[in-house]
């Protein structure tokens, strides 16, 4: 008489999925896969979706990196800040794809970017400008767009005269010009993220006398 016991064949078993880390627009998730169901494992990952949207179709974010001890970790990028998603880790092997405990997590508000504006000695009709990021917002925040805005009241925005600029590391230069002389103008460095425009404080510069001779409009041009 020969006794043996055959090997099971369920879908892998999991851990409940935690949160490593919680940022604006990105979580850091880990799990484990704790029983592979007697078959190797042939995918695995994790789905989500922004909380209480029954109708949103679960997304599936694979992993490569498995550890011996079966537990893995991925950073989920490209989230919205403030919103609540609904998480949890799957695996796949033969006989088909277990799901470990799921976890809701809301991400942190989006901050706006902070920074400061440095401003040259004004000629007749420009001035040179330099802003400088001191902040992006948050842990995961990118910076998308820079530039400077300006105007003759005292607060300018980007809905008043507006010059974009190419941010070269931490900060970012141009000149204002085709300004009038002798005005005095206020200036703003602004910069934007995923989701707000932060401004640096305003400047206040006053162009030159211009030296260019004045026109007597009454003068024909053949006198």
């Amino acid at each position: 008489v020969i006794t043996f016991t055959t090997t099971k064949s369920v879908e892998p078993k999991l851990d409940v999925t935690t949160a490593v880390t919680v940022e604006e627009t990105s979580i850091v998730l880990k799990s484990k896969i704790t029983d592979n169901g007697g078959h190797d494992i042939i995918k695995f990952g994790f789905t989500y979706k922004v909380g209480n949207e029954g109708t949103e179709t679960q997304k599936e974010v694979p992993v490569s990196e498995l550890k011996e001890d079966g537990s893995f970790q991925f950073t989920l990028t490209g989230l919205s800040s403030e919103t609540t998603y609904e998480i949890r880790a799957f695996a796949v092997n033969s006989v088909g794809t277990g799901y470990g405990g799921g976890c809701t997590i809301t991400t942190l508000a989006q901050k706006t970017p902070q920074l400061s504006l440095e401003t040259g000695t004004p000629g007749a009709h420009s001035v040179s400008v330099t802003g400088i990021i001191q902040s992006a917002g948050g842990t995961s925040s990118v910076v998308r767009e820079v530039g400077f805005c300006w105007s003759t009241t005292l607060t300018p925005t980007i809905v008043d005269n507006k010059k974009t600029v190419i941010l070269d590391g931490v900060s970012f230069s141009t000149v204002i010009s085709e300004l009038k002389a002798e005005t005095k103008y206020y200036i703003r460095a602004y910069a934007v993220n995923e989701a707000k425009i932060g401004y640096s404080d305003v400047v206040e510069v006053t162009t030159a006398v211009s030296d260019e001779p004045d026109i007597d409009d009454n003068v024909s041009p053949d006198k």
